[in-house]
């Protein structure tokens, strides 16, 4: 996870270092197989890197199948020469055609929503895991109070969080004339009052989804919604619905908190029982 974020980094910081660069300096250029100019240093070097760790995991997948002790040894060790092997399948990549990568950037998007059913999932998971251990923990004289306090607590901020980060999304994106913009805040606002109402009606002896579906839990899904619906609505190819067409530091933003449910999300799926 860490060297994949590594390499990820450094093709983010190809995107913004180097691209501009090829303007100034004319020896800085992709080779012409790659497209030529400033064309492998942009999102194509974040493509390129997504292809390395996709063709670096398939190797080792490959080795790691026959699960015997050699395959143990692979996937725990030898952790130089894997980093010689990914170096020198990235820089190697800058010398596959361009309209490859055109089209390694639509399976990434199908990928990217596989992925997202696959994060929605173990974000689910941890957050019942993590209201029964507390739950657990409130019938114990001794950390009842701390258990009580982190449930409510976090429940609390959590939806302070969410409203003030919708509010500032219906200023930016649910503009006169942006419709994508207010059918998504309107659709996020009913789902997540829906969600809160049916965690509330448990107090009422009303079981709608499983018995651990607690306000708690829905304070831990509620912001990456939220997210989804930033992250969605900041990627409309529209100057006039979306103020951050061309903003680096909501790209930047952006990449920062996905980085953040992911390690969540793999937390989950190596915690996972």
């Amino acid at each position: 996870m860490v060297f994949d974020s590594i390499l990820m980094l450094v093709s983010f910081i190809l995107l913004w270092t180097l691209r501009p660069a090829t303007e100034n300096w004319e020896w800085l250029s992709c080779h012409e197989i790659a497209g030529g100019g400033s064309s492998c240093f942009g999102i194509s070097a974040v493509f390129r890197a997504s292809f390395t760790l996709f063709i670096f995991h398939s190797i080792l997948l490959i080795f790691l199948c026959p699960r015997a002790q050699c395959s143990s040894a692979i996937h725990d060790g030898f952790w130089l020469f894997k980093i010689i092997v990914v170096l020198l399948l990235f820089v190697g990549s800058f010398w596959i055609p361009h309209p490859f990568f055109v089209f390694w950037g639509y399976v990434c998007r199908i990928g990217s929503v596989l992925f997202l059913f696959v994060q929605a999932y173990f974000l689910l998971n941890l957050s019942y895991t993590l209201n029964d251990s507390l739950i657990e923990k409130t019938q114990d004289s001794n950390a009842s109070k701390y258990a009580q306090f982190l449930l409510l607590s976090y429940s609390i901020v959590s939806l302070v969080i969410c409203s003030v980060w919708i509010g500032f999304q219906f200023h930016w994106f649910a503009k006169p004339g942006c419709g994508l913009g207010w059918f998504t805040l309107i659709l996020l606002c009913v789902f997540l009052v829906f969600f809160y109402v049916v965690a509330l009606l448990k107090l009422c002896d009303v079981n709608v989804f499983r018995e651990n579906a607690t306000i708690f839990t829905v304070s831990i899904i509620a912001p990456y919604l939220t997210y989804l619906s930033w992250t969605s609505l900041a990627s409309q190819p529209s100057e006039e619905c979306n103020p951050f067409m061309l903003s680096v530091g909501n790209t930047i933003a952006q990449v920062l908190v996905g980085v953040l449910f992911t390690v969540i999300t793999v937390t989950s799926i190596a915690t996972a029982s």
